[in-house]
């Protein structure tokens, strides 16, 4: 439980600075990224840590497009396939990538939620924007109803 709260913690600070710089320090994704394989490998969700650390591994050009085809097998990693593909083309920054990979790592639903949290998240902000948005708050928000049990 200590665990969810710190990797909780780290991603609604991460949310704060991207709400208020429009970027956040890596450091605090990465680390909760990290606590979230931990919590991830105790909860014997093996499948679950293999998959997403593949999904980003393609999402960062490491593997080839070809490996997207055992992605689409596991149903949990398609949206980080969706965000990867977003990635690759510099349309996601690399922050909103790990904090999606680090809630699909604590529940696979979440992973769903916060795909669609985004997108409300960046249709409600879409009016009268420019370019730059944050999405770590959307992702957080539609990971939300997964994370709090």
């Amino acid at each position: 439980m200590l665990l969810l709260l710190l990797i909780f913690a780290l991603l609604v600070l991460s949310a704060l600075e991207d709400i208020k710089y429009l970027s956040t320090p890596q450091l605090y994704l990465y680390l909760a990224f990290a606590l979230s394989v931990v919590y991830s490998l105790q909860h014997a969700h093996y499948v679950l840590a293999a998959f997403v650390v593949l999904a980003l591994g393609w999402a960062y050009q490491y593997l080839p497009g070809p490996s997207l085809l055992l992605l689409a097998v596991y149903p949990p990693t398609w949206p980080l396939i969706v965000l990867g593909a977003g990635k690759r083309e510099g349309v996601i920054g690399e922050g909103d990538l790990i904090a999606a990979a680090t809630v699909s790592l604590i529940s696979p639903w979440a992973g769903w939620g916060s795909l669609v949290g985004l997108v409300l998240f960046w249709a409600m902000l879409r009016r009268g924007r420019a370019l730059w948005m944050p999405a770590i708050p959307g992702i957080l928000m539609g990971a939300l109803p997964f994370l709090v049990r």
